[in-house]
């Protein structure tokens, strides 16, 4: 019998750079939209136009850890049980506290949000369940998806270790048949259900399986026809779609299939000892408060600048360093004031609660969005 805790025992250090990077595109992402709305030019380039696919490589992340921090582990009501509550308890109280502080801002300046909300939405938003609006927290629609995938993977826990790739295609085709047939139209719930964007989560749990079943094999390899692709997917958005939106689908091909590859060369070079600098590691730590907290800052910072903006680029390039610089310290301090204390107080809930407990994986520390 595989013992229960026999948990993967290595941090990759590498994929947490990885989701560093993916919350710093998606932070540039929304500075570059404010940017343009406030004064019409930009100091940041085009590029970060298409910021927003660093919620490819989360989603990709996040079934690749899936796979590697519950490698070997037996199917069983404890198993499932304990895995949801370690990714449910990760995920919603840091985003609590984001959520109610935009709440109380809310309430002084109803126009910061851009749409309407009822009591019905504001209790779905802290739910973090499916609705026809996005949530208040705009971001937390990828934690939506996250949590849905973390049911789904607690359920695909009960089959046995050696049939769960199996499962795991499954689960991949049901999705894109689904998907195909035009069911994610049909209500919120089969929306989440049947979006394409959740074949990026198979293609991370498919590349986490590969990486453990063969011992990360053509690791580098792998990294330059990921990255390779990246940048082509980059270059045709860019300059040939006309489209600078993809829909859902076409993002699986341009960048949820290379940030497979990416994400499984990165963890493959480090079992060979190439690491990233360790200042990637600790900046990838702060990604999920950088990620929950931005919009909020942003939404603030942007109301300032509104308000001593002047005609050309002058104070674009004062405000534009410095609102992301004070993004990135924000995020530094909710995380070691804030989410790490939360963190630390979900582990010694989760040790109470499953005795004995699976053995904490440190990349749980790491945020999944």
């Amino acid at each position: 019998m595989i013992s229960t805790q026999n948990l993967a025992p290595t941090r990759l250090s590498n994929i947490q750079a990885l989701r560093g990077g993916a919350a710093l595109l998606v932070v540039l992402f929304h500075l570059y939209q404010m940017e343009f709305e406030l004064g019409g030019a930009t100091i940041l380039p085009n590029f970060f136009s298409l910021g927003y696919v660093g919620v490819d490589l989360f989603f990709v992340i996040s079934g690749f850890i899936m796979v590697y921090v519950t490698w070997d582990t037996r199917p069983a009501l404890k198993t499932s049980a304990e895995f949801f509550f370690a990714r449910a308890s990760r995920i919603y109280p840091i985003y609590w506290l984001m959520a109610s502080a935009l709440l109380a801002i809310w309430t002084i300046y109803p126009s910061l949000l851009s749409a309407e909300h009822t009591v019905g939405s504001i209790i779905k938003s802290f739910l973090l369940w499916p609705d026809a609006q996005l949530p208040m927290l705009t971001v937390a629609w990828t934690l939506v998806h996250e949590m849905y995938f973390y049911l789904v993977f607690a359920i695909i826990l009960f089959v046995p270790n050696k049939w769960r790739l199996a499962a795991i295609l499954l689960w991949t085709g049901f999705v894109a048949f689904g998907n195909k047939l035009g069911l994610s139209g049909t209500s919120p719930e089969l929306r989440l259900v049947f979006n394409a964007l959740g074949l990026e989560f198979s293609l991370g749990a498919i590349a986490a399986w590969f990486f453990k079943a063969r011992g990360g094999v053509a690791g580098s390899t792998a990294l330059i026809l990921g990255l390779i692709g990246w940048v082509a997917a980059y270059i045709y958005q860019l300059g040939y779609s006309g489209n600078a939106y993809p829909s859902f689908q076409d993002r699986v091909w341009l960048f949820g299939i290379p940030g497979a590859f990416i994400t499984y060369g990165l963890a493959a070079i480090e079992m060979r000892g190439h690491v990233l600098p360790k200042w990637s590691e600790t900046f990838g730590n702060w990604s999920y408060s950088l990620y929950l907290s931005h919009l909020l800052l942003l939404g603030v910072l942007g109301m300032i600048w509104q308000k001593v903006s002047r005609v050309g680029m002058i104070d674009n390039l004062i405000a534009v360093p410095l609102i992301l610089a004070i993004a990135i310290v924000a995020s530094w301090l909710i995380y070691k004031f804030t989410e790490k204390p939360l963190i630390n107080g979900a582990k010694a809930l989760r040790r109470k609660l499953f005795t004995p407990p699976l053995r904490p994986h440190p990349q749980e520390a790491s945020s999944e969005e």
